[in-house]
């Protein structure tokens, strides 16, 4: 929660109360939003194809905010990333996972509440409901 200098809640806008919950930063203005997935697109191809796009996402960080969107959980993220040092690959700023269940920052992997925390309040007590009528 983004609080005012009386320890109050603020009025921030959606990107200030969503920057409070990221370690890193969003780029100011990006010039590109680049949603990738995983497997096939950013793990994929040759080495030296995958250090160099690695490489250009790393630079251009400031200017392209990077998403990783798959079907992975959040263990599995983690596991990829620290597979993929040698060749540069960085964190991304979100991530998207479990099949869009789940949006994390990407530094540390957290789940971002005011990303979450609605969709989990639509899915409270739907599977309950809905079990019956595939039964």
């Amino acid at each position: 929660m983004v609080l005012d200098s009386s320890g109050g809640p603020s009025a921030a806008s959606p990107r200030q109360r969503l920057q409070a919950q990221l370690q890193g930063q969003l780029p100011a203005q990006p010039e590109l939003v680049l949603v990738t997935d995983l497997d096939g697109t950013l793990l994929a191809g040759p080495a030296p194809w995958r250090r160099w796009l690695y490489r250009w996402l790393a630079l251009e960080r400031h200017r392209v905010l990077h998403v990783f969107s798959t079907g992975r959980d959040l263990r599995s993220v983690a596991w990829v990333l620290a597979a993929e040092p040698e060749l540069g690959l960085s964190a991304p700023h979100l991530v998207i996972s479990d099949v869009g269940c789940t949006v994390a920052c990407g530094l540390s992997l957290e789940p971002l509440p005011l990303a979450v925390d609605p969709i989990e309040a639509r899915w409270r007590g739907l599977p309950e409901r809905l079990l019956p009528q595939l039964a």
